[in-house]
């Protein structure tokens, strides 16, 4: 970078140099035009001398720095985004449908969250070499610069984010009832710290260049956009499933004989509709059937079904399942406007290609039926056959729809638009079978 900059810059003083001796020649003798030329050339060389240090010390700088376009810092944001997902799924359902035994003692979950949060530590200390861009796009690559840059915005989320609670907490082989409030909420605080990662998704889709990639090679954004709103209804769900279990958590103090003992939705639901051999939300191993209930009224109610076999028991109940029903309405609101407008989008795709078949069709009918000099082709019958071509044409119309090349076309005009959207070898042959 150093030498392509220095090389650069010795052009440009070459060429600056030259213009100056070039527009002397009109206002100076030969002696002037001798002593002025001295006096430019070391002006130039120290220009040039100069401008080499300044590009050796960034080449220095550069040194150690790591790019976005680098081939494993690729594959690293797509683990970190793999490891982000299954935070936003894995700690809502530890915290809010789990019982505090399970998550302190299991071992699969503490070797799981072990390895998540080593990956985060590690991804914490690499922000101090990565390089970074600007809103308006310029590569920021010097260390002292990306340094204060990530510990104003990002650092303290990821500190706080990579706290390895599961080796912190992990062998308390304490029971669940004999744990207090207070050590019951610092454990799950510790868990919902992980969640402040979640703050750099925006910045990692907007800075990963395998992110960007893979939107920009979507044919189809509509397809995609359709995919997004899927998955934003389905974490939706999960995370008011989740909140809907623990509500029920914090009133009984515990997944066990609490849930009988004290008021709280799920009792009411125990109650009224439990029969042996149903699910069984009871229990401090029963965590599947907890959240299969939660997410049944978590469904519901974000899609304003309602059955009404799962309803609010307490004062606490009611007051956060209005707010739940209210923030279910925007969202379900929200998701609806966009399904439709990713619905009309795709119904353009369909109605351009049906527009399109009705086009082709137009044009096989003006091709030429019978011709006297036909025999001056004989060698090409093949190709120039009506029936023949007919049916490639429709195949080819058909296989831009299945590759979503529909929109990508020229403007069309003319008598038949549709030649615009053909092969180049496809426009030749049905221009000549209208003029032959």
């Amino acid at each position: 970078l150093g030498q392509q900059i220095g090389s650069l810059i010795t052009i440009t003083m070459d060429a600056f140099n030259s213009k100056n001796e070039q527009s002397s020649d009109t206002n100076l003798d030969k002696s002037e035009q001798s002593s002025d030329a001295n006096s430019v050339n070391q002006k130039k060389y120290k220009v040039i001398n100069s401008v080499h240090k300044v590009v050796n010390s960034v080449g220095l700088k550069i040194t150690g720095v790591i790019f976005p376009d680098n081939k494993w810092i690729r594959y690293w944001d797509v683990l970190i985004s793999l490891s982000l997902l299954t935070l936003l799924f894995v700690i809502p359902y530890q915290v809010g449908v789990t019982s505090v035994s399970f998550t302190l003692t299991n071992t699969t979950r503490i070797v799981f969250s072990s390895i998540i949060d080593f990956i985060f530590i590690v991804d914490t200390i690499l922000y101090f070499w990565r390089a970074y861009r600007e809103p308006d796009g310029r590569l920021v690559f010097d260390l002292k610069k990306i340094r204060r840059h990530y510990l104003r915005t990002f650092f303290v989320w990821n500190l706080l984010g990579s706290i390895p609670s599961a080796i912190i907490f992990a062998g308390q082989m304490i029971p669940e009832e004999d744990f207090s409030l207070e050590a019951i909420i610092v454990s799950r605080v510790f868990d919902l710290l992980k969640l402040c990662r979640l703050a750099r998704v925006p910045y990692l889709l907007r800075s990963s260049d395998f992110v960007v990639q893979f939107q920009q090679n979507q044919k189809s954004q509509a397809k995609l956009a359709l995919v997004k709103y899927t998955f934003l209804l389905i974490v939706a769900s999960h995370l008011l499933a989740c909140s809907w279990c623990f509500l029920a958590f914090v009133q009984a103090g515990n997944f066990g004989d609490g849930l009988l003992e004290r008021n709280n939705w799920i009792l009411f639901w125990y109650n009224n509709n439990y029969e042996e051999g149903m699910i069984n939300p009871i229990g401090e191993d029963q965590n599947l059937d907890r959240y299969i209930l939660s997410m049944f009224w978590s469904i519901q109610t974000i899609t304003s079904i309602g059955y009404g076999n799962i309803i609010p028991f307490t004062r606490l109940e009611w007051w956060f399942g209005s707010i739940f029903m209210l923030l279910s309405g925007v969202l379900w609101a929200y998701i609806i406007g966009s399904l439709v407008g990713v619905a009309a989008a795709l119904q353009v795709e369909n109605e351009l290609h049906r527009n399109r078949i009705d086009e082709v069709n137009v044009m096989i009918s003006q091709f030429a039926k019978s011709d006297p000099t036909k025999a001056n082709y004989a060698c090409e019958q093949e190709m120039y056959d009506t029936d023949i071509f007919a049916k490639r044409l429709k195949n080819f119309i058909h296989s831009q729809k299945m590759t979503h090349k529909l929109s990508a076309t020229n403007d069309m005009s003319g008598s038949f638009p549709v030649i615009n959207s053909l092969s180049p070898e496809m426009q030749r042959v049905s221009c000549f079978m209208l003029v032959r």
